[in-house]
């Protein structure tokens, strides 16, 4: 759980749920807790000690609660209302504010830890749109971005502003894992309120397709997603991998597994998944 401190409650990103700020830790008790983190609710405390005179725009789902809260601030700060505005990834795209001229990007390969293929890619992308709100109607303008790993290939040709670097990288490693767009995919995600009736139709699925197996596809799985339960329900996946269209579909026709819902156990096939979450 993520803690709010002007709110005073720890609260869940997933499911939203919360609960009160522990006094003691729950495991030992004591006493002497310390809150640190890297958020937006953070940064906008530093920031406010290191500007105290600048007037600071905040746009997370903390601040913009309100109908239309996004499009007012932004609008305030488009008149010169505020001097700094952070946020989010709300803030990185289609924005075009021509008296900007200095952005920064905190912790920009964090999303690389993620178990989705897509996280380099995404990670190049989203850099790429925040240098891109500096420096526009033909001002210079300068980006800051700060990784861990500042070397890793989307980071490094964002920085440099090389499309084409990247995605010869990037476009190697999917070959070489059979990932789209360089292969086929599927994902089956089987989701349910009891654990062991999903752990029993996951294996069930598993086996079924890996008897079906074609050549040159591969399957991992069954396993847990990345969010293991979510608002109470219990979840696992498999990925299946082909080499082309074709192949995939008449594996799939020869497992036999069908979506729907069977015995309160979701199942649902997602081809080519854009989220793997």
């Amino acid at each position: 759980m993520t803690h709010h401190r002007r709110a005073g409650i720890l609260r869940c990103g997933s499911c939203g749920s919360k609960r009160g700020v522990p006094e003691n830790c729950p495991v030992c008790g004591a006493g002497n807790l310390k809150f640190d983190g890297a958020g937006t609710e953070k940064a906008g405390e530093v920031l406010a000690g290191l500007f105290p005179k600048a007037r600071l725009l905040r746009m997370d789902s903390d601040s913009m609660t309100e109908r239309d809260a996004h499009r007012v601030a932004l609008a305030a700060f488009a008149r010169g209302e505020y001097d700094i505005l952070l946020g989010t990834q709300m803030v990185a795209k289609g924005l075009d504010f021509p008296n900007v001229t200095l952005v920064g990007v905190l912790l920009a390969d964090a999303a690389l830890g993620m178990s989705d293929f897509r996280a380099a890619e995404r990670t190049f992308q989203l850099v790429t749109q925040v240098i891109g709100r500096a420096g526009r109607a033909g001002k210079a303008g300068l980006a800051v971005v700060q990784a861990f790993q500042p070397e890793h290939p989307a980071v490094a040709s964002a920085v440099a502003q090389d499309y084409l670097a990247f995605a010869e990288t990037e476009l190697f490693s999917r070959e070489r894992r059979g990932y789209p767009p360089k292969g086929r995919m599927a994902r089956m995600i089987i989701s349910g309120a009891s654990d062991a009736a999903v752990r029993e139709v996951s294996d069930a699925a598993g086996r079924a397709v890996r008897r079906a197996i074609a050549a040159g596809c591969r399957l991992l799985g069954p396993a847990p997603c990345e969010k293991e339960r979510l608002q109470g329900v219990f979840r696992r996946h498999l990925l299946l991998f082909s080499p082309d269209s074709q192949v995939l579909s008449s594996w799939l026709a020869a497992a036999g597994v069908k979506p729907g819902l069977e015995k309160g156990v979701r199942f649902v096939l997602d081809i080519d998944p854009v989220s793997m979450h």
